[in-house]
């Protein structure tokens, strides 16, 4: 019986071992084939590709944009000088502390190589130590808050009618961009008021 199983398992082998030989040859071949269509193939891939070329620089020389559409002009909100700033966390009141000790451990460090050591300071100190700062950000807090109740007070809202439709396009034009800055500066204001909300 071992003899049978012996001679079974090597014809095996010559036919596994035919057909790879047959398999890597057919590989072969394909590739060297492969490589005489690729450059064929890739001329004709060029050619096309400067004809494309040339319609889209034609077609761009023809372009005209359509009257009809209004390019959006997204305008940075631009900050009140006079605005009080916002307050700082606690996190931010230790990295003022600490940031010159980590300067001077890291001399060679970047921002993030700085910032990264700052936040697994903030994360080994003790309770009492947070607790200092936390205080100090409610304070912050605190004047900040006050600080907007009064810059609000002073602030008056002067709100313009809206134009009739009646007017001509010149000055409904100029109307439609005091709209769209008022209507800009409108979420700032919620954005202090949800604050406010928050505490």
């Amino acid at each position: 019986m071992h003899f049978l199983c012996k001679l079974a398992e090597l014809s095996i082998r010559k036919n596994i071992l035919k057909k790879l030989l047959s398999l890597l040859n057919f590989q072969r071949d394909v590739l060297t084939d492969g490589r005489l269509c690729l450059k064929k193939k890739k001329q004709r891939f060029h050619q096309m590709a400067e004809k494309d070329k040339m319609r889209y620089e034609s077609e761009m020389a023809n372009y005209k944009p359509v009257k009809g559409e209004k390019v959006s002009k997204k305008r940075k909100r631009t900050k009140d000088p006079n605005a009080p700033k916002r307050s700082l966390s606690a996190f931010f009141w230790f990295s003022n502390d600490e940031r010159p000790k980590v300067k001077e451990s890291i001399p060679d460090g970047t921002v993030g190589d700085v910032a990264k050591e700052l936040g697994r300071r903030w994360n080994q100190v003790s309770a009492d130590t947070k607790a200092k700062y936390e205080g100090l950000a409610a304070k912050d807090k605190a004047r900040y808050l006050k600080e907007v109740k009064a810059y609000k007070g002073k602030k008056t809202k002067t709100v313009p009618a809206k134009a009739s439709k009646k007017k001509d396009s010149d000055e409904s034009g100029e109307e439609e961009e005091e709209e769209e800055e008022q209507e800009e500066a409108e979420p700032e204001e919620e954005e202090e008021e949800e604050d406010e909300d928050d505490e």
